[in-house]
C-alpha cells in the first residue's frame, strides 16, 4: 500500500502542468496539446513601446538560463511575441503557449505586463532571483489564459510612520506587488510617529519630526526602547521609487494624515496646535496632535507642504487621512468656536467638515483629488 501511495504520488507530480497554480486564478485557463521548448537562442520580440516590459522579462529569465535572452522585434519560432492589440479591456492580456511560441496580447502596456506575470509563474522559482539556475531548457505546457482584472483598485498599504522601512525595502515590496498584479500602493508617510518625507520648505519636519525617543519631539512607541528611532525619504529617494513603480504599473498614493494623527507636525510646529492647554487622549493614545481649524497659518503651510507633494507623485490622488481626531482642543479653542459662530457650523464634526473643505480647495488647486477616511465623510 505505502508503495503504491508513492507511485500514486509520483505520478501526480509528472502530470502537473507548468500552468497548475496560477496567482491570482486567472478567469480562463483553457489546456491545449503540447508545448514549447525555450532553449538557447531564445528570442523575446516587443512592439514598439513595450521594450521595458521585454526587458522585465529577460531580466528575470536569465535568473534560470545558462544564456542571454535577445530582444527583437521579428518574432521567431519557439520564442516570446508581446504584441498590443485592439478589442481587450485595460490590463487584460491573453497568454498563448502553443508548439511554435508563446504569444502575449493585451491592448495596453500594464496587460502584457500582467500576462508577463503569469508567464514567470509558469517558470521555475528560481525565476524570481531566489538563487541562480542554469537551464539549458524548460518545456512550457501548452495553454490559453485570458484573464482581466475583477477589481480596478488592488492595492497594498504601507505605513512607515509607526514602523521605517527604507528605500530599499520599499523597492523590493513594489516587485513583490507587481508578481502578483497589485497596482495601487498607497504610502502612509506621515502620522503621530514620525514625518517621514523631506519637505525642502521645511527641513525640520524631517530634522526632528522623523524621530522619536528620549528627547525627541515624540516619544519612544511600539517596543522600540529608550534610543533613537526614525528615519525619512529624500525627495530624490521619492522620484526613485515613484520611477521603479511607474515601471511596474503601480500608481502611488501618498497620505499625510491630518487634522488629527499629527503630533509629528506638531512637535515641530507646536503653534499649529489650539492654543488651550486642555488635555486628551485620541482614540489611538496619543495627545497633542489635532491641528487648529481657525489659525489661517496652517493653511499656508499645508499649501506649501502639498505642492512640494504634489510635484513628486504623478498620481491623481493625495490621501489627508481625516479619521480618529479628538475634538476636545476645538471645543475649548475660542478661535475655533469663534470660526464656528461666523461660518454658522453646528459642533465639533461640522468643524471637521470646514478643515477637509479647506484641505480639498488646496489639493484641488494642485490639480489632484483628495482622499481620505470614511470619517471625513
Amino acid at each position: 500500500m505505502f508503495a503504491l501511495m508513492i507511485l500514486a504520488a509520483a505520478s501526480s507530480a509528472a502530470a502537473a502542468q507548468t500552468y497548475a497554480g496560477l496567482v491570482p486564478r486567472p478567469l480562463k485557463v483553457m489546456p491545449g496539446e503540447g508545448g514549447v521548448v525555450m532553449e538557447k537562442g531564445l528570442r523575446i520580440c516587443v512592439s514598439d513601446g513595450l521594450e521595458s516590459e521585454g526587458a522585465w522579462l529577460c531580466k528575470h529569465l536569465e535568473n534560470v538560463f545558462d544564456f542571454d535572452m535577445v530582444l527583437s522585434d521579428i518574432p521567431v519560432p519557439g520564442g516570446v511575441s508581446m504584441r498590443l492589440v485592439d478589442g481587450m479591456e485595460s490590463e487584460a492580456y491573453r497568454l498563448t503557449v502553443s508548439d511554435a511560441q508563446v504569444i502575449i496580447e493585451a491592448s495596453d502596456p500594464a496587460g502584457i505586463f500582467y500576462g508577463v506575470q503569469t508567464f514567470l509563474q509558469m517558470m521555475p522559482p528560481e525565476v524570481y532571483g531566489q538563487r541562480d539556475m542554469e537551464l539549458t531548457r524548460w518545456e512550457l505546457d501548452a495553454v490559453t489564459v485570458e484573464d482581466a482584472p475583477r477589481y480596478g483598485y488592488r492595492g497594498v498599504m504601507l505605513d512607515v510612520s509607526r514602523t521605517f522601512y527604507d528605500a530599499d525595502h520599499v523597492l523590493r515590496l513594489l516587485d513583490w506587488m507587481a508578481y502578483h498584479k497589485l497596482n495601487r500602493f498607497h504610502w502612509h508617510l506621515a502620522d503621530d510617529n514620525g514625518w517621514r518625507i523631506e519637505i525642502r520648505k521645511y527641513p525640520e519636519l524631517t530634522e526632528k519630526g522623523a524621530w522619536r525617543g528620549d528627547g525627541e519631539v515624540s516619544p519612544a512607541a511600539y517596543g522600540q526602547g529608550h534610543g533613537r528611532y526614525g528615519g525619512y525619504y529624500t525627495q530624490k529617494e521619492i522620484r526613485q521609487v515613484v520611477e521603479y513603480a511607474a515601471e511596474r504599473h503601480i500608481e502611488i498614493i501618498p497620505e499625510i494624515d491630518l487634522p488629527g494623527h499629527s503630533r509629528s507636525l506638531i512637535g515641530v510646529m507646536p503653534e499649529m496646535a489650539c492654543p488651550v492647554d486642555v488635555p486628551y487622549i485620541s482614540v489611538n493614545g496619543e495627545t497633542d496632535n489635532v491641528l487648529c481649524v481657525a489659525r489661517e497659518e496652517n493653511y499656508r503651510i499645508l499649501r506649501d507642504i502639498f505642492k512640494e507633494i504634489a510635484s513628486l507623485f504623478p498620481s491623481e490622488y493625495i490621501h489627508i487621512g481625516g479619521d480618529e481626531v479628538d475634538h476636545t482642543p476645538w471645543n475649548n479653542c475660542p478661535h475655533c468656536q469663534a470660526l464656528a459662530r461666523e461660518l454658522g457650523l453646528e459642533g465639533p464634526q461640522e468643524i471637521h467638515s470646514h478643515f477637509v473643505y479647506c484641505v480639498e480647495d488646496i489639493i484641488h488647486g494642485l490639480g489632484k483629488k483628495m482622499a481620505g477616511w470614511d470619517e471625513i465623510v
